[in-house]
């Protein structure tokens, strides 16, 4: 009797230390969740189409492109994808991380036809903003696929540049357009330098500071 007893008592023992920590977590939910609710309503909206995405840092860089369903420019003319890797766009995190991405465009803001990387990343300053880098917006372009089949604006992302040998700099872009003889569609990955003129129709991957 006295050994049933003692089970008995472990048991329900083992039941309220569960109990109790299966509490703790859903009052520290209700916090976070809290916490959200009050920085959504101190934040305010921006004028931008988002995008809610889980970043996965422990994919390579070249992982990261092919989950996206884009590939680098092969042709004879671009050497962009020898850059495309790890040792030129390395990892910046670990582990998984929930971010909101941006699709910032400088068209209003600006008289010019052409803009550069500077003067984008200095206009998303006044608005809060930091450019995304490329893991940032190759997991928008992975998981969101079908909102950019027929897109035909490039998107590039300016938060994590490499710098090359004649101190220029680079991020990237993705572009998804119709081959000129075929009709089919082309899913590039390529560089973008941050000194050329870029179109104001360009789409900036942007998160919030």
């Amino acid at each position: 009797m006295t050994v049933f007893a003692n089970r008995q008592t472990r048991i329900h023992l083992r039941f309220r230390a569960f109990a109790h920590e299966r509490t703790l977590k859903m009052k520290r939910i209700v916090i976070v969740l809290a916490l959200l609710v009050m920085l959504a309503a101190c934040t305010p909206a921006l004028p931008y189409k988002s995008y809610l995405v889980t970043v996965n840092y422990d994919l390579s860089t070249e992982e990261a492109i092919t989950e996206s369903n884009y590939f680098p420019d092969l042709s004879c003319y671009s050497h962009d994808y020898q850059y495309l890797n790890n040792d030129f766009f390395p990892v910046t995190g670990d582990g998984k991380h929930f971010v909101q991405v941006f699709m910032f465009k400088m068209e209003a803001k600006t008289d010019h036809t052409t803009i550069n990387a500077e003067e984008v990343i200095r206009t998303m300053a006044e608005y809060g903003l930091r450019p995304a880098t490329s893991r940032e917006l190759l997991a928008v372009i992975a998981k969101f696929k079908s909102d950019f089949e027929l897109t035909d604006i490039a998107i590039a992302a300016l938060g994590d540049p490499f710098t090359d040998e004649m101190g220029g700099q680079h991020g990237i872009f993705v572009l998804n357009i119709p081959h000129v003889k075929t009709g089919d569609r082309m899913k590039i990955v390529g560089l973008m330098d941050f000194d050329a003129g870029y179109a104001t129709s360009w789409l900036f991957a942007a998160v919030r500071k």
